[in-house]
């Protein structure tokens, strides 16, 4: 209560002083001529003008002009009024003449009504500290709004003052120029929390936003000073950080740091609560590492990830994988990762340390990302389908089961330069007949062996004695093997299929040959029902006509008529003459023959001569000549 009484015997001596000084203030012109009551005061300012000449007391016995400001605006002036009113701020010339006087000047300083700026800061034992960051006026009149008004000087140090009671206290800053009119009314007016003892901080989360970046979320006391502290690869060295403060109404705190190094050290920090009355901490806030995720280690379609941090009071760490904030848990400093992971795919992971049950405290490492690889060998292609469909070859292959080509690889009958495919199937132009081996390039760019070496089916043929023998290559294309071979036979008169089993070779039964020209492939079913058929070459058949004509006839005897012999013929033209060279028969009737008559009448015994242009099924034409002997019972 003493000081107290102190303090208020002080201000009303000062506030008397400066009401004493303003009430007995005289400003005097340049040349004396008036005085004003006030030349510098905040806007709006009010100026009363006082003649100092008694033979002239500008009224209307005397008059005189006013000029606001005569120098700027000499032609602004009015008679006789003596109370000027400055409703902008800036530095005018207010002249006045008195009648039969000269124009005599003033200045007046018109400044800004403004509120001064100053910061609140509470301290223990019910204290708050008050800094004036404002320099605009002489002097600035602070109320603490419990009875205490006090008056400080621009750049005076302020002693802190304490309340008697704690909670929620408003404050008021207001500014006075010395010799200056006392209206700059406009104040300003902060709330405050005054508190017993004050209150730690709180730090939600540390991120790592790159190697010399980072950011801390925290939660603070307004009004209350704190310290950043910081531990290298420690939980107890701390020193505070660059000696900034923390602002508590921001809740997050930005480094930037050329000196720290998150990838190659972690580092500790802590927010320290500082009591600016006493200067001394008063307490601290809960620690927080970072977690310096080391380079990753990159497997078979796996990864190994370790990291470094202060593991104490860590309640787990939590892995995040790609868009996955939650993708494993872990409670050691190393995980090896190989679900799901596909080679030449990047992967980015970063480790979440949680302080907490529930992820309300925690700190993040820097996101690191690798290219997956694999050292996995694709294996061969093991069914391959290599089907002639004239002129061309078509092939197909099935796809490994457990790899993706990427591209496919035809070695055809041993060329060292590869067709090269993107697809799994391929066709061949203009052949029907060649082997091929085949490899691929998988995605995870690794090359598989080689398949073996598959052939298209090639059928022959041969005719002996009128039987006609097939003739073809093992088809060796699938893992499985082949079923059975399929001979299709093709013909005018209509199709047969036989089955040769698992032989290559058949033999065609006579029924086969109705027709004179065939089409013959052979078919190989394979053993997997799930794989397609393939085809062999086709090839035609010619079978012979065996043409004759008999050298002797006896119209009425065994060989009554005279007549072409054989198999498949189509059309015949048959010509008969004397062996004179005359023409005694024409016959086109390929089933009736001549009967050795001539317009209707016997003809004589003896040789004649025959031309035959025969025709058969196969459009081949066929040209006999020869002669044959007429006899007659």
């Amino acid at each position: 209560m003493k000081v107290r009484f102190i303090i208020r015997f002080i201000v009303l001596i000062t506030a008397v002083a400066v009401t004493w000084g303003n009430c007995f203030a005289q400003n005097n012109s340049n040349n004396g001529s008036f005085n004003v009551n006030e030349i510098k005061g905040c806007v709006p300012l009010s100026v009363t003008i006082t003649s100092n000449e008694v033979s002239c007391p500008c009224d209307a016995s005397c008059p005189c002009d006013v000029f606001p400001d005569g120098i700027n605006n000499p032609s602004n002036f009015s008679q006789n009024n003596l109370n000027i009113s400055y409703t902008t701020t800036g530095i005018y010339q207010l002249v006045v003449q008195l009648q039969n006087f000269e124009k005599d000047t003033i200045q007046i300083e018109v400044l800004e009504n403004t509120a001064p700026l100053f910061q609140l800061t509470t301290c223990t034992a019910n204290q708050v500290n008050v800094e004036i960051q404002d320099t605009n006026f002489d002097t600035y009149e602070i109320n603490y709004n419990d009875g205490t008004i006090i008056t400080v000087n621009k750049g005076q140090f302020i002693p802190p003052y304490t309340y008697m009671t704690s909670g929620t206290k408003a404050i008021n800053v207001r500014g006075i120029n010395l010799n200056a009119a006392d209206n700059c009314i406009i104040n300003n007016s902060q709330n405050v929390e005054i508190l017993p003892s004050l209150q730690d901080a709180s730090i939600n989360n540390l991120a790592l936003l790159s190697t010399i970046e980072a950011q801390l979320n925290y939660s603070a006391q307004l009004n209350t000073t704190y310290h950043l502290q910081l531990a290298i690869n420690n939980n107890s060295n701390f020193q505070r950080y660059l000696n900034e403060n923390i602002d508590p109404s921001l809740n997050t705190y930005t480094i930037n740091d050329s000196n720290l190094d998150f990838e190659q050290n972690y580092y500790c920090f802590r927010i320290a609560t500082f009591d600016k009355c006493s200067n001394t901490y008063t307490g601290f806030s809960n620690s927080i590492c970072s977690v310096d995720l080391n380079p990753i280690t990159t497997g078979n379609k796996s990864f190994t990830l370790d990291w470094t941090s202060y593991n104490v009071n860590v309640n787990r760490f939590v892995i995040t994988k790609n868009s996955n904030n939650n993708y494993v848990s872990v409670s050691s400093n190393s995980y090896t990762d190989s679900n799901q992971v596909e080679c030449n795919i990047e992967y980015c992971y970063s480790i979440v340390a949680d302080y907490s049950t529930n992820g309300s405290v925690t700190s993040t490492s820097l996101k690191k990302c690798v290219i997956a690889v694999s050292t996995d060998i694709p294996t061969a292609l093991v069914d391959i389908s290599a089907t002639v469909n004239t002129p061309n070859i078509d092939i197909i292959w099935e796809l490994p089961t457990s790899f993706t080509p990427a591209e496919y690889q035809i070695f055809k009958n041993n060329e060292i330069t590869p067709i090269i495919q993107a697809s799994n199937s391929y066709t061949d132009l203009n052949t029907d007949r060649s082997c091929y081996q085949i490899d691929y390039t998988d995605n995870c760019l690794n090359s598989s062996s080689i398949s073996r070496e598959i052939c298209s089916i090639y059928l022959e043929s041969q005719i002996i004695s009128g039987t006609v023998s097939l003739n073809w290559n093992n088809y060796n294309g699938w893992e499985l093997g082949v079923s059975e071979y399929l001979v299709i036979v093709e013909s005018t008169s209509g199709n047969n299929t036989y089955s040769a089993g698992v032989s290559t070779n058949f033999q065609l039964p006579d029924e086969s040959v109705i027709t004179q020209l065939i089409k013959v492939y052979i078919q190989a079913v394979p053993v997997n029902k799930n794989l397609p058929s393939v085809n062999s070459n086709v090839i035609e058949i010619v079978n012979s006509t065996n043409i004759q004509f008999p050298n002797a006839f006896v119209p009425g005897g065994i060989n009554s008529t005279f007549n072409v012999k054989g198999r498949y013929i189509q059309s015949v033209d048959l010509k008969i003459f004397t062996r004179w060279g005359e023409l005694v028969a024409h016959i086109t009737d390929k089933e009736n023959g001549w009967d050795g008559n001539v317009d209707g009448k016997n003809a004589p015994e003896g040789t004649y001569v025959y031309t035959a242009d025969i025709i058969d099924e196969s459009s081949k034409q066929h040209v006999r000549t020869g002669a044959v002997l007429l006899i007659r019972k």
